[in-house]
Formats: structure tokens, sequence, C-alpha cells
């Protein structure tokens, strides 16, 4: 009989071989390098002459070899986001903030918006919930806005109220949150709720309100580009980007917003609503603008206020003589001993 054959021990690779990595490697360099796009195609299918099966470089030779996604895309999409999601899964579901970058999470980034675009809300939800599912620790700025705007089209109030008074909770509820319960109430007629959390977002962004009472916030992130200066609270409307359509057909959102805010604005000591209130006071109302203004910045806002100041201190201000304070007396407005 011959010897006996030694038996092979298959043995299965814990990660990616040597040459796999270095794929890798060379896909994110490539990734975050500046190049033509002819350049770019070109690196893209060499690496994939090494590795035919790298997912991020399959999709991004997709993406750039089309002028512009349509319809026609959507199973294509869909094998895609299939694929990133077994990726995912298989990774561990690394974060936005993982040191290790995950070729899946770009893909997801892109086929949600593409599902927007597409009116296809119903999978852009499905890829929405699937993330947010899982232990993620932190998500991509954009995602969120992604995800919020979703629930919104959705019309998944419950989910868009839960994550606000989580916020009100923790003490600190963030823009992009604020903005969308607000769209969320009033899309369900909440009315007074969409009042109050407008009142809470002009309270932290008091240069936000004459935006609100315009009603230029829907587009402001995209169409003015430089004619005014972006607010400091710019996150407000870049968040809603994706949801900008669907604003813009439901036009009772800006309007009801506009009436909020100039309510709001009424009650706001300092903004020009609420002098106005004061001046079309009868009794005030008889003085020129300017005179009521310069009471007004002193503190002089309604007709009690008259009786804090004597006749010697009001005539003590820049502006206000003998004349005013006989047009006040003559309304029967009395001072202060």
């Amino acid at each position: 009989m011959g010897k006996n054959k030694k038996k092979k021990v298959l043995t299965f690779p814990t990660k990616q071989s040597s040459s796999m990595e270095d794929v890798d490697q060379k896909f994110w360099k490539l990734m975050k390098t500046k190049i033509g796009k002819r350049q770019l195609l070109v690196e893209l299918k060499q690496l994939l002459a090494r590795n035919p099966e790298h997912l991020g470089a399959q999709f991004e030779l997709f993406l750039r070899t089309s002028d512009a996604l349509t319809s026609d895309d959507i199973e294509r999409m869909q094998e895609f986001t299939s694929k990133a999601k077994k990726h995912w899964l298989s990774e561990g579901t690394p974060d936005w903030g993982a040191s290790i970058d995950s070729q899946a999470l770009p893909i997801f980034l892109h086929a949600i918006d593409y599902y927007l675009a597409m009116g296809l809300y119903g999978l852009a939800n499905d890829l929405c919930d699937f993330i947010i599912s899982r232990p993620v620790n932190q998500l991509h700025s954009h995602f969120l806005f992604l995800l919020f705007s979703t629930k919104n089209l959705v019309f998944d109030f419950h989910f868009i109220e839960e994550q606000y008074f989580s916020d009100v909770k923790k003490l600190k509820v963030e823009d992009f949150v604020a903005i969308h319960y607000l769209i969320a109430c009033l899309v369900h007629g909440e009315f007074a709720k969409a009042r109050a959390v407008l009142e809470q977002i002009v309270t932290v962004h008091p240069e936000s309100l004459f935006i609100f009472k315009l009603g230029i916030w829907p587009t402001l992130a995209t169409e003015l580009d430089h004619l005014i200066e972006l607010p400091s609270d710019k996150l407000l409307y870049q968040a809603i980007v994706p949801l900008q359509e669907f604003i813009l057909e439901r036009k009772f959102i800006v309007t009801k917003t506009s009436e909020f805010a100039h309510e709001i604005a009424s009650r706001t000591p300092g903004t020009y609503a609420h002098f106005m209130q004061f001046y079309e006071i009868p009794e005030i109302s008889v003085l020129q603008e300017k005179r009521a203004r310069i009471l007004y910045d002193v503190g002089i806002q309604n007709l009690d206020d008259f009786k804090n100041w004597t006749v010697d201190d009001l005539l003590a201000i820049d502006g206000i003589g003998k004349t005013t304070i006989t047009h006040l007396q003559n309304q029967g407005i009395t001072f202060k001993s």
C-alpha cells in the first residue's frame, strides 16, 4: 500500500488579504484626491481590474458614468443598496466617526438622496430605519438631514416628536430637530405646538425671526447664494434642503410660520413690530414716530411706564422737549411727581 497522504486542513482568512487591503487603501486615497473625471475613471477601472468585487469602486464608477441618475437606475441603485447593507453588517456596522472608512456609508447617503429625488419615499424610509436600528454611535449630519426629511415625507410625526422631546430632556435641542418638528407640527395641524417650537427657535437664534416673517426660509440655503449673508443658524436651512419641494408645494406651511413669526415679533421687546404696537396706542400716535421711538428705546413701552418718569427725567432725554411733554399731557398721560 502507498504512504498515507497527509490531509489538507482548510483554513479561512479572518481578514482581507493584503492585496485587497491595498486596493481599499488606494480607493480611499483616490476619493480624497482632487483629479479630473477622466483620470478618476481610469483609476477606478484599474482598481476594479485588481479587485472586481470592490463595492466602493463599483459604485463610484456607476455614479461617474451616468450624467444624471434617472428612474431607469432604480433597480441598479437597489442592487447597490442591498450589497451595501450586507457589507456594512459584515464590517460590524461602523459609524461615520469610525477610524476605518466604510464603503457602505457613502452608498447609503447617495441612495437615500436618490430615492427622495425620485419620490421613492418608502425605499428611503426603509433604508433610514435599517441604519438607525443598528447600534451606531455617530451619525453623519447629512444623513440626519435626510433622515428627518424622509420622516416628514412619510408623515411620521411620532418619530420626529419623540426625537424633539428626547432633546428637550437633554436640555439641548438640535437646530435640525427643531426645524423639522416645526414642519411636522404644521403638517399635522398642531398649530399650538408649531408656535411654541418656532418661539424656541427664534429665542436661540433671534436673527432668524425676520427670515421666518418674510417667508424666505425654505430656500435660503440654496437659492439666495450670497445675495444676503446666511445667518449663524444656517443649519436650520441646510437641514431642510431635501424637503424644499415638499414645503413649497404646501404654501400654508410658509404662510402659517410667517403669521406666527409676526405674533412673536409683536410680543418681543426691541423688534419693530413690538415698537409699532406701542406707537399705535392712541395717546402715543399723536407724536412723531421719531419721538415715540426715543421714548420706546429708553424703556417706555406702555402708558403705565410714564408713571416711573418725572417731567424733568423726560426732558433730560436727548430728543425729547417741552412740545413732546405738552402733547402727552394733552392726551391725559400723567408722570411721576
